[in-house]
C-alpha cells in the first residue's frame, strides 16, 4: 500500500476541508442576510418543521425538547407573555375565526354535558332520563299543559323536597305555585275552594 506524498490530499483531509469551507460560506451568507426579515422567517419556519418531524419520529428527542422548553419558560417567564401577546396581535382575525368555529361546534355539546352533570348532581337523574320524562308529558308542563317554560325560558324540574324524588317537569309558574304552597295539598285544596267561592261574594251587595 502506497502512502500519499502530500498528507493534505488524503480523502479524510479533503472531506474536512470541504466541510470547513462550506461552513464558512454559510456563515458569510447568514451574516449578509442577518437583517433580512424574510430570510429569518423562512429559516425559523424550516427549523420548526425540522423539530416537529424529530418530535414525531423520536421519543427521546420529544422528551429533551419538552425539558428544554420547560426550563426556558421557567427561566424567562416574561418571554412567554411577550410571545403570546405578539401572536394575538398578529393573528387577530384567525383567533376570532377559530373562536366562532369552536363555539359553533362545541357550544351545544358543552351545554349538554354541563346540564347532564348538574341534573345528576342535584336531582340524581341523567339528561337522557330527563328528556324521556319530558317527552312522556308531550313536551309540556305536567300541570297546566303549556308548551312555554315561562320565566328565563327554562323548564323547572320538580322534585319532592323530603326525599329528593323527581316528580315531573313544570313551567316556572306552576313550579312557583308548588314551592310557595310548600307542597301542601290541604293548602292547595283550600285555595281551589277559595277561588270557586270567594267569601266577599256572600256579603257583596247587589248593584
Amino acid at each position: 500500500m502506497t502512502t500519499p506524498s502530500n498528507p493534505n490530499s488524503t480523502p479524510d483531509t479533503l472531506k474536512e476541508q470541504k466541510r470547513l469551507a462550506e461552513n464558512e460560506r454559510m456563515r458569510l451568507w447568514r451574516l449578509a442576510h442577518k437583517n433580512d426579515d424574510n430570510y429569518r422567517l423562512r429559516r425559523n419556519e424550516r427549523e420548526k418543521l425540522r423539530r416537529r418531524k424529530l418530535v414525531k419520529e423520536s421519543e427521546e428527542f420529544r422528551l429533551l425538547e419538552s425539558e428544554r422548553s420547560t426550563a426556558y419558560r421557567v427561566k424567562h417567564p416574561e418571554k412567554k407573555k411577550q410571545t403570546c401577546q405578539r401572536y394575538r396581535d398578529t393573528h387577530k382575525e384567525q383567533i376570532k375565526k377559530y373562536g366562532k368555529e369552536y363555539q359553533a361546534k362545541y357550544h351545544q355539546i358543552n351545554r349538554k354535558r354541563i346540564r347532564d352533570r348538574d341534573l345528576q348532581r342535584i336531582y340524581g337523574i341523567t339528561l337522557e332520563q330527563w328528556d324521556k320524562q319530558f317527552e312522556s308529558q308531550g313536551n309540556r308542563c305536567a300541570i297546566c299543559g303549556t308548551d312555554k317554560p315561562g320565566k328565563r325560558n327554562n323548564w323547572s324540574t320538580d322534585h319532592n323536597h323530603a326525599d329528593g324524588e323527581v316528580r315531573g317537569i313544570l313551567c316556572h309558574t306552576c313550579n312557583m305555585i308548588l314551592g310557595l304552597s310548600e307542597d301542601s295539598i290541604d293548602r292547595l285544596e283550600k285555595a281551589i275552594a277559595y277561588l270557586q267561592n270567594p267569601p266577599y261574594r256572600s256579603i257583596r251587595e247587589p248593584i
